[in-house]
């Protein structure tokens, strides 16, 4: 968490003009994209960002993140680049990608230090099928998949028994390899033949399961005196996320839900890592 005001301000305008760059690539490749979870929220209720957030999420339907993950490095602001795993960690972290400005240097801390610099996170928005029990197992074998891939990358032993047993039993797993059968995993059923689609690498609950047409035809939503494009129905996503999404939370967790041991929007991360961590 960022406690001064003045550097969460910051970070924010920061991640505004990330997030124009990102509109713009969308714009000019045809791709879609929806604001989610906090920065839509903030979209809807403040027509921003949640005051005390710093971070901005947004999804993309499969093949359009496909397209943006192979995308020739000209089509980026020279200070921007695509990240599926923290700097200097051999085995991905992560079945998603952050679009990152490599000229800052951001540590988050999550049981271990993880290097890289400000980031928008982008989903993948794959697709469930056209039941809901196909869903639900889809969603359950990502569940695990994920927390293998999470459990196999952290390079020193979990607080949590559960967990530490859990790093014994899939320590010999390839996490490549485990990156590799998911994303093909993911991939079906396909978006664009499933009526129900879900962000499965990072969803809150199954209530953020809708369908299809609630994300199509995405709108335009002020944020920032800006405008950047959300799904069509906001109110049933929010709702089956958040609830009673448009009442503020008590003032005692008004805060934000990450851990930011160092910010730097000065230097970059891998001259920072040069510097001081010799990596």
């Amino acid at each position: 968490m960022i406690d001064e005001q003045a550097k969460l301000n910051q970070l924010q305008l920061h991640l505004l003009e990330m997030m124009k760059a990102f509109h713009t690539i969308c714009e000019n490749n045809n791709f879609t994209y929806y604001i989610l979870y906090g920065t839509l929220l903030g979209a809807v209720r403040h027509k921003g960002f949640i005051p005390w957030d710093d971070d901005i999420d947004v999804g993309m339907p499969r093949e359009d993140y496909d397209k943006l993950m192979n995308l020739p490095i000209e089509n980026f602001p020279s200070n921007l680049m695509l990240m599926t795993k923290w700097y200097g960690q051999e085995k991905g972290s992560f079945l998603y990608a952050k679009l990152v400005d490599i000229k800052t240097t951001l540590i988050e801390s999550v049981e271990e230090r993880q290097i890289g610099g400000v980031f928008i996170d982008i989903f993948p928005i794959d697709g469930g099928g056209n039941f809901k029990i196909i869903a639900f197992i889809k969603l359950l074998i990502s569940r695990l998949l994920v927390s293998i891939t999470r459990l196999n990358y952290k390079q020193t032993k979990h607080s949590s028994i559960l967990k530490r047993i859990g790093q014994i039993i899939f320590k010999n797993l390839d996490n490549r390899k485990i990156y590799q059968f998911s994303n093909k995993f993911l991939r079906k059923p396909s978006f664009e033949k499933s009526k129900f689609i879900l962000n499965f690498v990072d969803c809150f609950n199954f209530k953020e399961l809708v369908t299809k047409e609630v994300y199509e035809k995405p709108q335009l939503y002020d944020f920032e005196n800006y405008k950047f494009y959300g799904p069509r129905d906001a109110h049933t996503v929010l709702r089956n996320t958040y609830g009673d999404y448009l009442k503020l939370p008590p003032i005692k967790d008004r805060k934000s839900h990450h851990y930011y041991e160092y910010l730097d929007f000065n230097t970059g991360f891998r001259e920072y890592t040069k510097q001081i961590l010799k990596i």
